[in-house]
């Protein structure tokens, strides 16, 4: 039978050098030693000395025993019983109990609701059956709304009030006017920096001078395109108003007949001569001014424009 390391069976010379016994006879720690293997008798196990039995003895009495003229008995009463093997347990099946919790109140009436006291889904809730109150459902709250500042503290970077006119308009004697909020998602975006607002990475509003440079105290100038700086100016004019300048432009075309010349976009007319051994006639590879004689770049903006030459030759 394997016995527990840890009960009173456990060999003498284990139980000395405080190690774990295999439990077999002999076992094998005695074995590599060379030592008697044996379970000790009672006072070898309260001393913890190693307990070696004689053959000579006819009491059957370990050597330490026979040397201090002890009793040399086993006692049974402190065995530790060895624990029997438990049996294995299988998995539970069983579906996991959900734990019902108590719903809360949907919503609150205006009497708790202000008081920050719990209220419960009756109507009338037993708070305010209790008061003698009228048991009135409380109204949603409003969305939270950004304030706008006014133009005179939006300008000055500082705290507005909600009157109007607000107190620090009055103070500085002006008008109190509403900034008007922009719309279009993430706001207006400016064309081009001027170079103090790059240098600093701060956001500039488009205007000459603008209103950090104007904050600052500083001179503000605007970046250049690569249009006007090839053009050797000191002012960026790319900046003007498109619309403008796209009606002037619709206003003032002329004619191709006016302009003197022939553009592109228009078709050339088509020559076609006729050579004695072809039955078919030959079409003219050259444009009209360059056909019909000199271009049309030799005459001056009084000159008539030259005759348009003949679409067929019979």
């Amino acid at each position: 039978m394997t016995l527990d390391p840890h009960s009173p069976f456990s060999e003498t010379k284990y139980r000395h050098d405080k190690v774990r016994c295999d439990g077999e006879k002999p076992c094998g720690g005695c074995t590599r030693k060379n030592v008697q293997c044996n379970d000790g008798c009672e006072p070898c196990r309260k001393a913890r000395a190693r307990c070696e039995k004689t053959d000579t003895d006819t009491e059957d009495r370990c050597q330490r025993c026979v040397d201090r003229d002890l009793e040399c008995t086993a006692d049974d009463s402190d065995q530790a019983p060895i624990a029997p093997s438990l049996p294995s347990v299988e998995p539970n099946l069983a579906p996991p109990v959900v734990e019902v919790v108590s719903e809360r109140a949907k919503a609150a009436c205006q009497s708790c609701c202000q008081s920050n006291k719990k209220c419960q889904d009756e109507r009338p809730c037993p708070r305010c059956v209790s008061r003698s109150e009228e048991c009135v459902p409380a109204s949603p709250r409003p969305p939270k709304q950004a304030k706008l500042r006014c133009e005179g503290c939006k300008k000055q970077s500082i705290r507005c009030s909600d009157e109007r006119p607000c107190q620090n308009c009055v103070t500085a004697g002006m008008e109190c006017v509403n900034a008007v909020r922009q719309r279009g998602g993430l706001g207006s975006r400016v064309k081009a920096a001027c170079l103090a607002c790059r240098r600093s990475k701060t956001r500039c509003d488009g205007a000459r001078p603008c209103l950090p440079c104007t904050k600052r105290k500083s001179e503000c100038i605007g970046q250049l395109c690569k249009k006007c700086a090839h053009a050797g100016k000191t002012t960026c004019i790319c900046d003007l108003d498109e619309s403008t300048s796209s009606s002037s432009s619709n206003t003032t075309l002329r004619t191709p007949n006016q302009q003197g010349y022939y553009p592109n976009s228009f078709p050339w007319p088509v020559a076609i001569t006729s050579m004695p051994g072809h039955p078919h006639p030959m079409h003219s590879l050259h444009p009209p001014a360059q056909a019909a004689g000199p271009s049309s770049s030799s005459y001056g903006p009084s000159d008539p424009p030259p005759p348009s030459p003949p679409s067929r030759h019979d």
